[in-house]
């Protein structure tokens, strides 16, 4: 996970580093909290969560631009089982993860003049914790919408929602909501 982590932040700074032209908007960081909801089916299922979304957004033009961000949705609880053993059998634990995370990156536009903003793409998610389960890591699609003012002001606030289809079920998830409420700098 530290590795994953690593990557995201080197992405995001590479980003971040990409001249801009002077008809460019420039990039903006956003850092996002919010509450959301997990749900581990067939692993101990739904609970809440909170999520946390840190990205840098670089503007091409006046209605074009691209994200990459890096996330993490800590459950508020969690499930453990323990399968009826019997003798002479392997006993198989099960336990929902501590966090998911990941990294992803986007392409958004703009609606007209409008601070809506519609994003597609993709990311990898990583589960840590919990056991039980075969896979770690996924791919997922990532579909997103924003409202993010367009203002000249050094900080801004912005609401948006990301939903990622994950390619392989992680302890059950095939779905994360990442809602966000935060700054955008």
């Amino acid at each position: 996970m530290t590795r994953s982590l690593a990557r995201c932040l080197a992405g995001l700074s590479l980003l971040a580093a990409v001249p801009v032209a002077a008809q460019d908007t420039g990039t903006r960081v956003t850092l996002t909290v919010s509450p959301g909801f997990v749900d581990f089916a067939g692993y101990g299922g739904g609970f809440p969560a909170a999520v946390a979304r840190l990205s840098v957004s670089r503007d091409f033009s006046r209605y074009t631009g691209a994200e990459l961000a890096g996330f993490v949705l800590a459950p508020m609880g969690g499930a453990s089982a323990m399968a009826d053993c019997v003798a002479g059998f392997s006993c198989i634990s099960t336990s929902t993860p501590n966090l998911l995370s990941g990294g992803l990156v986007s392409g958004y536009v703009f609606a007209g003049d409008s601070p809506l903003r519609l994003s597609a793409g993709g990311g990898v998610v990583n589960a840590s914790g919990g056991e039980g389960f075969g896979r770690r890591s996924t791919g997922a699609l990532l579909f997103g919408i924003d409202l993010v003012p367009r203002t000249s002001n050094r900080f801004a606030p912005t609401v948006g929602i990301r939903v990622l289809q994950l390619a392989s079920p992680l302890a059950g998830a095939r779905q994360l909501i990442l809602p966000g409420v935060g700054l955008s700098f």
